[in-house]
């Protein structure tokens, strides 16, 4: 269990902030395929390369390799992004096309002025799946993609960009796993629901307490359990997340005992 949470822990928002995902207001309509786009003849510059489904992002790392398979593989990996550009034929054909199906009298899309424009929101460096069996799952997003309500995304702070390697190695950790669990909604069939607020309300480790050797060391172990990731060695990325388990423990008894020393000596000096 976390030590002297009072001063080693601090809230979550001074590293990070979560925000939900883009809504569209209709999936199957703003997302296009790679052939969809073609076949429609919808310029790129109307598009944002996104991730549609939870699945397309099984592991803790997104690439841009990983976008390029899920390209190829068909998937709806394009999000129509319509904002503040003048809009070709291929496009308001498709808008047309999206009236008759009466996109536009959709509750969201209903809302919006133009109903067909979408919201502004930059990508996200981390995703953390919406809904969650036995523990949460972040993903670093190293493609730069843009994310649906499938995800949350996790914008870091000024802060939290000086240490974005050694957060993302917390987020994956059972560290932060037992901390943010405090926040959780439990639904059926052991489904877990974590809403933005319910992180940005929680705690985070104070990564500004760290000694340079802690941070380096963290940080290192992250890069291996990274390239293990990438290079599908399950094994040694298993063994690396043990490590960084281990890490994090390790300076959780140090502060303790650290705290736990400079009381003995104001005690008895």
């Amino acid at each position: 269990k976390p030590t002297d949470e009072s001063t080693f822990l601090v809230p979550f928002t001074r590293y990070a902030r979560v925000m939900r995902g883009i809504a569209t207001g209709d999936n199957d309509f703003f997302t296009l395929s790679e052939k969809e786009v073609t076949k429609l003849r919808i310029d790129k510059k109307y598009t944002l390369p996104c991730v549609t489904k939870a699945q397309d992002a099984r592991n803790n790392i997104f690439t841009q390799d990983i976008f390029e398979i899920l390209k190829k593989q068909g998937r709806k990996i394009y999000l129509l992004y319509l904002n503040k550009k003048n809009l070709d034929e291929s496009v308001t054909d498709y808008l047309k096309y999206g009236e008759t199906k009466e996109i536009n009298k959709k509750y969201l899309t209903s809302h919006r002025a133009p109903w067909y424009s979408s919201e502004d929101k930059p990508p996200a460096p981390i995703w953390l799946t919406v809904f969650n069996r036995n523990a949460m799952r972040f993903i670093r997003n190293e493609a730069n993609a843009y994310n649906l309500t499938c995800f949350h995304g996790v914008y870091l702070t000024n802060l939290g960009q000086q240490f974005k390697d050694a957060l993302m190695a917390y987020l994956i950790s059972d560290l932060a796993q037992e901390i943010f669990k405090r926040e959780k909604r439990e639904y059926g069939n052991g489904l877990e629901k974590f809403e933005p607020n319910d992180i940005n309300k929680s705690k985070i480790i104070d990564f500004s307490k760290l000694t340079e050797t802690e941070l380096t060391k963290i940080e290192l172990l992250y890069h291996h359990f990274r390239d293990c990731v990438i290079s599908k060695k399950e094994d040694l990325v298993e063994k690396y997340r043990k490590e960084i388990n281990g890490e994090f423990s390790r300076i959780l008894e140090n502060h303790a005992t650290e705290k736990y020393n400079t009381e003995l000596q104001l005690q008895f000096a």
